[in-house]
């Protein structure tokens, strides 16, 4: 009898581990999204559809479950700055592979695509610039959802942003 209980304590322990996210925050059954500019832990079925800017790198990438927009550039602006004042909306400060970030989700009800919850990122200052322009890089990234049970694999894909 110990012996059947010591094997299914295993079991479960290696099932936890499958689905529990890793140090970094990012899925251990997610796959490794790559942009110009960092990559991005996520579900294999997120598929990047093309985008082209004017001054500065974007990118939305869609899945069956959660879809990713991104602004990577000088003019680059957080999504959830107007929303600040809102009761629901919690902040979150963290570093993000060595730069300052906010990390926030929050419930959209003027959202018309079917995906309503939020969760979003923004780094003021994520790396030098290659002009002479006195001006930081700056990440704006919105993971967009509808079921509510994704907003923790939301914010784990957000964690899980690594730098080029």
């Amino acid at each position: 009898m110990p012996r059947i209980l010591f094997l299914a304590l295993c079991v479960a322990s290696l099932a936890l581990a499958a689905c529990h996210p890793d140090a970094d925050g990012a899925p251990a059954d997610g796959v490794t999204h790559a942009t110009d500019a960092f990559t991005f832990v996520g579900p294999a079925d997120l598929v990047a559809q093309p985008l082209r800017g004017i001054d500065s790198l974007v990118g939305h990438w869609q899945g069956a479950a959660l879809e990713l927009t991104f602004d990577h550039g000088f003019y680059s602006d957080s999504s959830f700055a107007g929303r600040r004042d809102r009761g629901d909306l919690v902040i979150e400060s963290l570093q993000l592979d060595g730069h300052a970030a906010e990390l926030a989700c929050w419930d959209d009800d003027e959202v018309a695509d079917g995906r309503p919850l939020a969760c979003s990122l923004y780094a003021p200052s994520v790396g030098p610039t290659e002009s002479e322009l006195p001006m930081d890089v700056r990440l704006q990234i919105t993971v967009r959802f509808a079921d509510p049970a994704l907003r923790p694999a939301a914010r784990a894909l957000l964690r899980s942003i690594r730098f080029r």
